[in-house]
């Protein structure tokens, strides 16, 4: 298990590399070639292709680093693995705010919970960012004894959550979250943010 773990890993880091030195690179160079053509192209039609490189780019660098840099290699620190994950997506996105309020100081969880919560946060933050065009993200995270709340609120563009187009990204936090005994709340509408609401119980071997 340790070895195939460290295959993955390895995997992992090269593709990530690959991401990051090959395509992220190219999109740039296309950004550069894109604002040569300014002048040749109606304004409207420029700042499509702009933003739409702009957007494409964001998503190939978030994948990469997500790739090169798992957070599952800390567990029993599950605030230090949180703090590390938002100081990392401030570098990624310095246009965007992230609060981070927690209670009590130290939150201790089994390592298959942890790293389910560190998948499904970077799930929800990359949503956020990347389809929401959030400008500032608040993530709470409350321990009640045998209960873990964690609500992660975004000031983005929101969405339909009755829609039946709704992605795979919103199914797999679902599905994640499931997984640990949890549950999901999302409370959203179009130009009104999102919230979600994760409820996890700390102790696998119980029912909250």
């Amino acid at each position: 298990m340790i070895q195939e773990d460290k295959i993955r890993n390895s995997e992992r880091f090269k593709i990530g590399q690959e991401l990051h030195d090959i395509l992220a690179n190219e999109l740039l160079h296309l950004h550069f070639l894109l604002f040569k053509t300014e002048d040749q192209l109606e304004h409207e039609v420029f700042h499509q292709l702009s933003d739409r490189v702009n957007y494409i780019r964001k998503q190939v660098r978030l994948l990469s680093h997500n790739l090169i840099k798992p957070y599952n290699t800390s567990f029993g620190n599950f605030l230090k693995s949180v703090k590390t994950l938002l100081i990392d997506y401030t570098y990624f996105s310095p246009e965007t705010t992230f609060e981070f309020n927690f209670y009590p100081k130290e939150i201790h969880l089994s390592p298959h919970i942890e790293e389910e919560l560190m998948v499904v946060l970077k799930e929800i933050i990359n949503n956020a960012l990347l389809h929401g065009k959030a400008q500032h993200i608040d993530l709470n995270i409350i321990d009640h004894q045998d209960e873990l709340s964690i609500i992660i609120e975004d000031d983005g563009v929101g969405f339909d959550v009755n829609s039946e187009k709704l992605g795979v990204g919103l199914s797999n936090i679902k599905h994640r979250i499931k997984s640990i005994d949890g549950t999901v709340n999302v409370d959203s509408m179009i130009g009104t943010g999102t919230v979600f609401n994760l409820n996890i119980c700390k102790n696998e071997n119980i029912s909250c």
